[in-house]
């Protein structure tokens, strides 16, 4: 709000708003940023990110930890998945948006950048895709999207990236129509 008007700024996209005021106890700044669901398709292999405003999303993958060396001082350690995390998302690719649910629940008080506290999740429909794994230590590359998968559609929730150690955001367009390939 601006001290002289009482209305508030409605600057640019993009651009900088400066505040220059003299501050009181009490005054308070409200900020409105849109966080309109989207859907990223990256050209290369046709994959796909969702994103939420500025945040891109990540399957929620359970972790497994392991210590892997080190001292009592400063270990060493290995998280793996616990959770499947190979999944492609079951969307209509003319409205990718449509298939996804935003769910908002109240900010911990605590750090809410852990899978614990996540304050937003996305729920999505995706299929697993077996043929996709992990070899030395990391998961395969992506493939061309779209691709075929038998296996039964899921709901699966999905985090901001800041939340997850594990991350999976690129994800394959699940279709078992004649473009469709198998993994």
């Amino acid at each position: 709000m601006s001290a002289r008007s009482g209305t508030a700024p409605s600057p640019r996209p993009a651009t900088w708003l400066k505040a220059e005021r003299t501050w009181r106890d009490g005054d308070t700044v409200e900020i409105d940023m849109p966080a309109k669901l989207a859907v990223t398709v990256w050209p290369r292999t046709g994959s796909v990110t969702v994103d939420r405003g500025p945040l891109s999303y990540s399957v929620r993958i359970e972790e497994d930890w392991h210590r892997a060396g080190g001292t009592d001082t400063w270990p060493e350690w290995e998280v793996f998945p616990k959770s499947p995390w190979n999944y492609g998302l079951a969307i209509d690719r003319a409205d990718p948006v449509a298939s996804l649910e935003v769910k908002e629940k109240p900010v911990s008080t605590t750090q809410p950048w852990t899978l614990d506290a996540v304050p937003i999740e996305i729920t999505a429909h995706a299929r697993r895709i077996p043929n996709w794994r992990i070899e030395d230590n990391t998961v395969q590359a992506l493939r061309q999207s779209p691709v075929r998968s038998d296996q039964p559609e899921e709901t699966i929730r999905m985090v901001p990236l800041g939340c997850a150690r594990l991350r999976m955001s690129c994800l394959p367009v699940i279709d078992n129509g004649p473009d469709a390939r198998e993994w």
